[in-house]
């Protein structure tokens, strides 16, 4: 039986992401999973400091509640859930963050980095287009500016929370737009293509967005899941 060890930069388990990532995987696949945050209290996680230009990470708790983090405090996690994969016998792991991970986190097993995977995927299907980024904090959106544009991509950014409800057209996350806004910015702008940019965003999302606004909508966790499945086919 082949083993997939997975990484969530919040905590685990992350069945809210995982229930739309499993129809591309063989029933027979054993998943395990691990979270960054697993066993810290939200005063610890609370009082982690944030500077000016910290790269920021959007997730989840196990009780729901939804937490925006420098990525810069994860680094040691990150590793230590990497070594509990290994020790388990996984045979990939998988990163539920398409976040750019540390340069020097390493395994001896392949290790699957949604970045890499969704921003190779547009920029090789898509290298001329212009495209609108969602990401889920206003925060963020400096950072995945640049980190589109920097392959010469015309990427706008957007922010919208992937927590807010698709039945609450004024539903908003604190740092991000209401779907009303949203849905709006999208039908208005030019591009024909929006990327889905964070592993929270959900399927029912990204159809809610192609049926309202009638652009082609990337979801960076059905993409990386299907990636994921072709990992498993002996």
């Amino acid at each position: 039986m082949k083993k997939l060890g997975v990484v969530t930069i919040g905590q685990s388990p992350r069945p809210d992401i995982l229930t739309d990532m499993i129809p591309y995987w063989r029933p027979s696949i054993q998943i395990l999973e691990t979270g960054a945050l697993d066993g810290w209290e939200m005063e610890k996680i609370s009082s982690l400091d944030r500077q000016p230009g910290d790269r920021l990470l959007a997730t989840r708790l196990r009780n729901g509640t939804t937490v925006v983090l420098p990525e810069k405090h994860i680094h040691t996690e990150l590793r230590r859930c990497v070594k509990q994969l290994e020790d388990a016998d996984s045979d990939f792991v998988l990163f539920l963050c398409t976040g750019k991970m540390p340069d020097k986190l390493q395994s001896r097993v392949p290790m699957l980095f949604p970045q890499k995977i969704l921003q190779g995927f547009v920029r090789a299907v898509f290298p001329q287009k212009r495209i609108l980024i969602l990401t889920p904090e206003s925060e963020q959106m400096a950072h995945v500016h640049t980190e589109w544009n920097q392959y010469g991509l015309d990427a706008a950014v957007l922010p919208l929370s992937p927590f807010s409800p698709v039945t609450d057209p004024d539903a908003r996350g604190e740092g991000s737009h209401s779907w009303s806004d949203v849905l709006s910015c999208i039908t208005a702008d030019p591009a024909s293509v929006v990327v889905m940019d964070c592993m929270s965003y959900s399927n029912e999302m990204k159809l809610k967005i192609a049926r309202e606004t009638g652009k082609m909508v990337i979801l960076a966790r059905t993409l990386v899941g299907r990636v994921a499945g072709e990992l498993f086919e002996l």
